[in-house]
Formats: C-alpha cells, structure tokens, sequence
C-alpha cells in the first residue's frame, strides 16, 4: 500500500513564496551571520547565505556568492539561482542601500563556509519545521 504525504509545495514560486512570507518570522540573532548588529527591525540582516543554503536544501539550485560595493566598504551577499533565475530572500536587509555588484561567482556545495553557517541554516529548519507542523500537522518538501 503507497502512502501519500502531504508537501510544503511542489511549485518553486508557491515554495519561494511561501518562504517569503515565514522567513521574517523566523529570523534572529540566531540564524544571522552578523548577530552584533541583527535588530528585529532588519530581521533580514545577515541572514543571506543561511537563506540561500535553506533554498538550496529546499528546492535545490546554486548559491551566487557576490561582493558587492557600498559607501561603507564591501560586503559579501549570498543569492540563488534556480533553472537560471535569480532569488533573493534576504533582499530586504539592503533596503535603502546603493550598491554595486563588482564580482560574482558561483559557490560549490562543498565550500567551507557551509560548516561556518550550519547551525544558522538547522536553527532556521527546525523553526520553520515546528511552525508549519504546528499548523498543518505534517511536513515534507519537495525537490
């Protein structure tokens, strides 16, 4: 006998949007790569490679590791890109900002930097996890 288990959403934009709208709930101190300066007026701040690693882990794709240019200095920001098309969850953290994109690159599943941000992409899972059990009773996510 098959067993059908219900799913988080099988369409990547539904999925993407879906996540959108719970990731402001569940970012933090936490999961920030900058927990010094994370405020929960700017929840999304230092969240973008802990983002880009859970949409990779949710919906698969690849990480762009991009050094952008402010008025401050550079500073490293992390996107996807899903059958070559850009997403950007932690966008919102630059709102206001000038910048520039000075190099691009694409980043391997085997960089070291996944182990600096694993326990901000599991804190992220596990919150995002309990929330939607709590209401739906079950969770799977499609790739």
């Amino acid at each position: 006998m098959s067993q059908t288990v219900p799913k988080i959403n099988t369409n990547l934009d539904s999925g993407l949007a879906l996540l959108s709208e719970i990731l402001p709930q569940i970012w933090s101190c936490a999961s920030s790569g900058f927990p010094d300066i994370w405020t929960p007026e700017n929840p999304s701040c230092g969240q973008c490679y802990p983002t880009a690693r859970l949409v990779q882990t949710l919906f698969a794709g690849e990480i762009i590791h991009q050094r952008l240019k402010f008025a401050n200095g550079v500073w490293d920001h992390f996107v996807n890109e899903i059958d070559g098309i850009r997403f950007d969850l932690s966008v919102d953290q630059m709102a206001g900002e000038v910048f520039t994109v000075i190099t691009e690159k694409q980043r391997t599943r085997d960089d070291n930097r996944i182990l600096e941000c694993l326990n901000h992409v599991r804190y992220m899972v596990d919150t995002l996890f309990w929330d939607y059990s709590q209401h739906t009773g079950s969770i799977v996510v499609a790739r």
